[in-house]
């Protein structure tokens, strides 16, 4: 049940990475994101125990050097006690699990369509340092991240995949808890 689980959160991240794409060339002009800009990068963040989930099994199928230096990384970090930035921000500003990140890292630096109404169009700048060059309220819906429906999916997902681990209904975790998680997962793998 739980790869069944994981393989419905990778169709979202597929998903999420098209329109992403699409958004990222359609508004390029108006992004300043760029490989090792890591303003957004800045706090420790929680996410869906689903989306940590799916991270541990990423990084615990890497190859041997890379997974030990996360981890060895994740636990200095965790060590040193800090809440900035996020722990997976490498040395370099790089994300060191970038290809298992997170929905929300991946839609960050664009426009958001946060309107809870099927048909609305409430937009939100996810990073101050886009869009600065034009007015978000001459874009329209196809020009936004769809954040009601995939926060609504991923909760979704997320529902199934507490069900079928335990944790607590609420629960949210930090990159922190990959270590632990990918210890214990490795023995299921």
């Amino acid at each position: 049940m739980e790869a069944a689980i994981f393989t419905l959160y990778r169709q979202l991240l597929e998903k999420v990475n098209e329109t992403t794409d699409q958004l990222n060339a359609k508004h390029a002009q108006y992004l300043t994101c760029e490989k090792g800009c890591d303003h957004c990068c800045g706090h420790l963040m929680t996410f869906y125990p689903v989306e940590i989930g799916h991270m541990a099994r990423a990084i615990a199928h890497m190859k041997p050097q890379r997974r030990k230096a996360i981890i060895d990384h994740l636990k200095d970090f965790a060590a040193r006690k800090q809440d900035a930035p996020c722990p997976l921000l490498g040395d370099d500003g790089l994300c060191m699990a970038y290809e298992a990140r997170p929905v929300l890292c991946r839609t960050h630096g664009l426009l958001l369509n946060i309107a809870t109404e099927a048909n609305g169009l409430e937009i939100k700048r996810s990073c101050q340092l886009n869009y600065t060059n034009k007015e978000t309220s001459t874009f329209n819906r196809e020009d936004t991240i769809n954040q009601q429906l995939i926060s609504t999916l991923l909760h979704r997902i997320n529902e199934a995949f507490i069900q079928q681990t335990g944790m607590a209904p609420d629960e949210r975790l930090s990159p922190l808890a990959l270590p632990e998680m990918i210890e214990a997962g490795m023995k299921n793998l």
